[in-house]
């Protein structure tokens, strides 16, 4: 029983291209922030990564370089936007 309880608590989060656009595109760096982890209630154990632009995303905001990534995550927002 103390073996599942222990296993129940572990939180995984998939990121990808069109959810850190969502984010973004909703609340901006704070969205990213809260998406991976970084801030509000979410605790993340494990960030699950599912191409190479959340990839590099990912990194920038666990090493506070946010203002790195800003521009090319806004271009994915405009793309996200013209596609609707």
């Amino acid at each position: 029983m103390d073996l599942l309880k222990n296993n129940m608590g572990f939180n995984k989060k998939y990121i990808n291209k069109e959810r850190i656009a969502y984010a973004f595109g909703r609340r901006g760096i704070l969205g990213v922030r809260e998406l991976i982890g970084l801030e509000g209630l979410g605790k993340v154990d494990a960030l699950i990564t599912q191409d190479e632009f959340s990839d590099k995303v990912v990194t920038a905001y666990q090493e506070g370089r946010e203002n790195d990534v800003a521009f090319d995550i806004t271009d994915e927002v405009i793309k996200r936007n013209k596609l609707k």
